[in-house]
């Protein structure tokens, strides 16, 4: 069976946290790690924690604290449902809009029109969805009076306007997971991202217990959210190994390309920006459950596109418009280690399934 994901991991690092005690979310390679990655981002302010839903939960800490009377948070449709989850932990149900689809994107409508419709008072959860990056500074732009935040998970690396999606100043602040099946991984993991101090102080006090300078003296109501010493070890082989790994998963995506162009449906790339290479997603106009049985059979692991939101009981009543575009599109495998030969069994595989229909 050839799997979705397999993850590139070195150890060295981690075997050495685990030799020097330092396992829990104290030890040196946490410093390193986070110094690693706002190196590699050039962003100012990077907190590592223990997963990238907890690190998309603190946007929303983030928002709630920095713009109190913010009155409707927009988020789109068709994503992973952490999304919703963690506004829902911080908003009430009647502030949620759900934002139009776009079909030929898989992302948030980003045309002006419909931007420059949307409700004053308002924050939207960017979603780079499957790692297709949309243009937040383009968006700002259009809309300053809108206060942005990325929920960058899956877009990790890709690139708006000449820089990496969730770095930029338009944005109050951004999330990253390093899950397994991300492109860089510590199992589980996670960062949050910002330009602004006092934010960062803000939210690394809150995933800190709310703790004050003083020991076992707290000044807030906290939260456990800490990555660990042992999972940033972890992180740190993988960021010093981060451009050899996203080389060859350029060259996986490359080679989906050039064997599926022309036979299934592709996500279009918004103007200015470059996708993150996270997960190759393609539309095939088939029904995803019997494709799925189908690659099954001949020993290729898919995944579905994520489902309207109104599938999940309790996201059933959320106000906004449902778009069904989970039956058309699937993920294949996408991991760096992929070979060639596996690519073209994975695509003959698609396309004999697609003559069937």
């Amino acid at each position: 069976m050839i799997p979705i994901y397999i993850p590139r991991v070195t150890t060295a690092s981690a075997k050495d946290a685990l030799e020097s005690n330092w396992i829990s979310s104290q030890g040196p390679y946490l410093e390193k790690a986070r110094a690693k990655l706002a190196e590699l981002l050039e962003v100012p302010y990077v907190i590592l924690m223990n997963n990238g839903t907890t690190a998309t939960h603190m946007l929303l800490k983030a928002l709630k604290y920095r713009y109190p009377g913010i009155k409707t948070i927009y988020a789109p449709n068709n994503v992973f449902v952490a999304v919703w989850n963690t506004i829902l932990y911080e908003y009430d149900e009647s502030s949620l809009k759900i934002l139009e689809m776009n079909p030929l994107s898989l992302n948030m409508r980003t045309d002006e029109e419909y931007i420059r419709g949307l409700e004053p008072n308002s924050a939207v959860m960017i979603v780079h969805n499957v790692g297709n990056i949309i243009n937040v500074p383009r968006l700002k732009r259009l809309r300053p009076d809108i206060i942005f935040v990325e929920d960058n998970c899956e877009g990790l690396f890709g690139k708006y306007e000449g820089v990496y999606a969730g770095t930029s100043p338009a944005s109050l602040c951004s999330s990253v997971s390093f899950f397994a099946n991300k492109t860089i991984t510590c199992g589980e993991g996670g960062a949050f991202f910002t330009h602004d101090k006092e934010l960062y102080d803000y939210i690394y006090c809150s995933i800190h217990h709310g703790a004050s300078a003083e020991k076992y003296v707290y000044r807030m109501l906290g939260y456990n959210c800490r990555m660990t010493n042992i999972q940033a070890a972890l992180l740190y082989d993988q960021l010093n190994a981060v451009a050899q790994i996203r080389a060859d998963k350029h060259t996986v995506f490359e080679t989906y390309k050039r064997l599926l162009g022309g036979h299934v449906t592709l996500p279009k790339a918004e103007d200015d920006t470059v996708e993150s290479e996270w997960m190759f997603v393609c539309g095939l106009n088939a029904e995803y459950k019997a494709l799925e049985a189908y690659m099954k059979e001949n020993g290729v692991d898919i995944r579905p596109f994520f489902y309207d939101i109104k599938r999940h009981a309790h996201l059933a009543h959320i106000e906004g418009r449902a778009m069904a575009l989970d039956g058309c599109f699937c993920m294949l495998p996408s991991y760096p280690d992929l070979s060639t030969e596996q690519i073209e069994k994975i695509c003959a595989h698609l396309l004999q399934y697609g003559q069937r229909l």
